[in-house]
């Protein structure tokens, strides 16, 4: 169980703002970051993906998009050791 998640200012205003896109129907994304042993999670980014199900009562992404995502995070994690 998480005791705390640390979310820049940054990250914060990307889900607001996707959020806020479509009062409508919910959005959804993927938060990156890590979890330290103290089990504090500290989010870097956030990725906003497109639902695929356009019905009112689901919220689903493509597996596409799931790994076109997955893959972003691998450079983006990739680019920061280096």
């Amino acid at each position: 169980m998480l005791s705390a998640v640390y979310l820049p200012s940054n990250v914060y205003m990307v889900c607001l703002t996707h959020a806020l896109s479509n009062e409508k129907e919910e959005v959804m994304g993927l938060l990156v970051g890590e979890v330290n042993e103290g089990n504090v999670a500290h989010i870097s980014a956030a990725l906003m993906l497109v639902r695929s199900d356009k019905r009112s009562d689901r919220v689903e992404i493509s597996p596409e998009q799931l790994t076109a995502a997955s893959i972003e995070v691998e450079i983006s994690i990739k680019c920061a050791i280096l």
